[in-house]
């Protein structure tokens, strides 16, 4: 008697996790994109370490409402990632900004400009911004592509301005001029 009770209760303890699983699993279905269930089963935002959401406010626009980033907030996510790593002498660091945000096409091109220049292609100087913003070029804006320009501050200088060219469908920069 006592072993078919044990068994009866493991078997219905494995059937309510199970319930519950697939209760977790259909609220998750039915919430949209950067959306999570509550406890409630109520779809409600969610954020991480690792999104812009949960890092300090940029002044740099606004996502397009399904979690995707807005062109000009993938450059200005670039331009800190790449900044960071620049200031702390990261050269591989600086390889994995390129590669992530940077069409693999442009790389050699890229590459080339800065062995010409001797100079950093990113920031089109040879030392690193002490800031930057970033703002949208909405006069060059195409249904293919948007511009975004970045104007850096340096320590003993005026400002600089570098345009970024961003594929809208992939968000991936596709070229980088200095227009000052």
């Amino acid at each position: 008697m006592f072993a078919s009770t044990a068994r009866r209760k493991r078997g219905l303890h494995s059937l309510v996790t199970i319930a519950v699983a697939a209760a977790s699993v259909l609220a998750v279905t039915a919430c949209g994109p950067g959306e999570s269930a509550d406890s409630s089963g109520a779809p409600s935002p969610t954020t991480s370490a690792s999104t812009p959401a949960a890092a300090e406010p940029s002044p740099s626009g606004s996502s397009d409402g399904k979690g995707a980033k807005s062109p000009q907030q993938q450059v200005d996510a670039f331009l800190k990632e790449y900044k960071a790593a620049a200031d702390n002498n990261d050269t591989a660091g600086k390889l994995k900004a390129k590669k992530d945000y940077v069409i693999l096409q442009y790389q050699p091109q890229l590459a080339e400009w800065e062995a010409k220049n001797s100079a950093d292609g990113v920031f089109r100087a040879q030392n690193v911004p002490v800031s930057f913003v970033t703002k949208t070029d909405e006069g060059r804006t195409t249904q293919d592509s948007v511009f975004v320009i970045a104007t850096f501050q340096w320590s003993n200088a005026d400002g600089t301005r570098v345009e970024y060219q961003v594929d809208r469908q992939d968000l991936k920069i596709r070229n980088i001029l200095e227009l000052d």
